[in-house]
């Protein structure tokens, strides 16, 4: 490759330092879509250097049931009731208003929200030799969180007639439970990397075989360093910016098949595992949501399988170099397992109820726009591909426990 090209490659590199937004496209996190794009597949090409700026937004999510439901109550609904009944476990009065102590059963509370985030994704591919390349990509990005607490007076007992002001009262008594906990409601801004997805793929391309014109077939193992952003305990509308600081590998297949001169289609088959690890976590006493559990304790977390099917189809060379294509992506992660590692273990922690609620599932269609500026040249140059990606959450088959969160993202290509 030329000295020019070098330089510029390394000049769009720093970038993406220093820009004041980017993300991995590790898959294995139910908040924001960080999806994979089909490989591209440029004649004459074995390498690529891939930017793109991204912005996502949510305000509700997915229940077991896939019905909508309001952003934070991902983890079930608040009952201000749950929550003094895990304070008062720990051998604490209760901390509920006397006059409400065994009146009031539930206290049950709607928990609105919005999340928004910015991003630059960035990847890097590099061929080694004819049948071997690596690659990594990695992000940086900003988050906004908010959760809003309406009391949600119609799922009170109906034989309760709260007199003027008891709202504000309970409203209060709300924040005191909180600070008794440590939790620090309200609006989250989180800035900061996230995880590396780094590979080695072997593949090949087959000209004119199996009644295909092309296919672009390979294998990949990688590894998913923890170097993202992890859940902040005390702050129940952050959010981990990859796998919440475990350390993970991944099998995928990915294959490409041209049916005809630039008629594409492909698919993608990827399993993830992260490992175990103990860290802080914020855990429900009694039946409260996680996020807004009584108590924080130390937690060996072993994180279950995430499985990834993702079938596409591109048309390429509609107008010049303009193509459109059309993708779906299905996630689905099981279960993880806890383990109490307090010493103290005398109040037991509802683990069982937190076990059920990790197993999570999405589905995004996705809507790619590409244009190729190279696609017409007689020799092709260091010519760069401009993206357009438009990720649409879907429950058409098995989305559970998710965010309902659209992401737009504009970008531009490399090949050399």
């Amino acid at each position: 490759m030329p000295i020019t090209k070098k330089w510029y490659l390394w000049g769009l590199f720093a970038t993406a330092f220093v820009t004041h937004y980017a993300t991995a496209m590790v898959f294995d996190n139910r908040y924001i879509p960080l999806l994979q794009r089909p490989r591209l597949t440029i004649d004459g090409s074995q390498s690529e250097f891939a930017m793109k700026f991204f912005m996502t937004t949510a305000n509700s999510v997915f229940d077991e049931h896939q019905n909508s439901i309001p952003l934070g109550q991902l983890f079930g609904k608040f009952d201000q009731v749950q929550l003094a009944d895990g304070i008062a476990a720990f051998g604490n009065p209760n901390p509920l208003p006397s006059e409400f102590q065994g009146i009031l059963s539930r206290i049950p509370w709607s928990v609105e929200g919005k999340r928004q985030a910015q991003g630059l994704a960035f990847a890097w591919r590099q061929s080694i030799i004819k049948y071997l390349s690596t690659g990594f990509s990695w992000l940086f990005m900003r988050v906004n969180s908010r959760h809003d607490f309406k009391l949600d007076m119609a799922s009170i007992e109906p034989s309760i007639s709260l007199k003027p002001g008891d709202e504000v009262l309970l409203d209060d008594n709300r924040r005191k439970l909180f600070d008794m906990v440590g939790i620090r409601e309200g609006n989250t801004a989180q800035l900061g990397f996230g995880d590396i997805d780094w590979y080695l793929r072997v593949g090949n391309m087959w000209e004119y075989s199996y009644r295909f014109r092309r296919i672009d077939a390979g294998f990949r193992l990688g590894t998913l360093f923890p170097t993202g952003l992890t859940r902040e305990p005390n702050r129940p509308a952050s959010i981990p910016f990859g796998g919440n600081g475990h350390w993970g590998i991944y099998a995928a297949v990915d294959g490409m098949f041209e049916l005809k001169e630039d008629w594409k289609t492909g698919l993608l088959f990827r399993v993830n595992k992260r490992f175990k690890k103990t860290r802080d976590m914020r855990m429900p006493v009694k039946k409260e949501p996680q996020i807004f559990g009584a108590t924080v304790a130390p937690i060996e977390v072993d994180p279950g399988y995430t499985v990834i099917f993702s079938p596409y189809v591109l048309l390429e060379n509609l107008r010049k170099g303009l193509a459109l294509g059309l993708n779906f992506t299905l996630t689905w992660h099981s279960k993880d397992n806890f383990c109490d590692r307090r010493c103290d273990q005398t109040v037991p922690l509802q683990l069982d109820a937190v076990h059920d609620q990790s197993e999570w599932a999405s589905e995004y269609f996705t809507i790619n726009v590409l244009y190729d500026f190279g696609k017409m040249k007689v020799t092709r140059d260091f010519n760069p591909i401009v993206t357009f990606r438009w990720d649409v959450p879907s429950s058409l088959f098995i989305a559970d426990r998710v965010d309902k969160a659209q992401r737009i993202s504009i970008g531009i290509d490399f090949t050399y």
